[in-house]
């Protein structure tokens, strides 16, 4: 048996630990109704280097049969979405990042 594995992998050097909350949704694509998509949703601390996933996200063998693989297209839709917790490290997240394009 086997699974789709999906990571989020920390690439950005920070002065502090930090946690974000991210989600991860396998889109059904053998109909339009967003209710068949499956949806992960986590929070982990991070630190430089790190990753985190989740590794049994959905059977490989049954991507196909349960509509969620496009066999005529070869498309496999998966949305990430990544966001800090507060506003308030969001703003320092974005500090951060202009000060380095400066």
């Amino acid at each position: 048996m086997l699974w789709d594995v999906t990571v989020l992998y920390c690439t950005v050097p920070v002065v502090v630990d930090f946690r974000y909350e991210y989600r991860v949704e396998l889109v059904h694509q053998a109909s339009n109704d967003p209710t068949k998509n499956i949806v992960r949703e986590f929070a982990s601390d991070f630190e430089v280097g790190e990753c985190w996933g989740y590794n049994r996200f959905f059977r490989l063998d049954m991507l196909a049969t349960e509509g969620y693989l496009n066999v005529e297209a070869d498309i496999l839709i998966l949305r990430f979405q990544v966001r800090p917790p507060t506003f308030y490290q969001k703003c320092r997240d974005q500090q951060w990042y202009v000060l380095r394009r400066v």
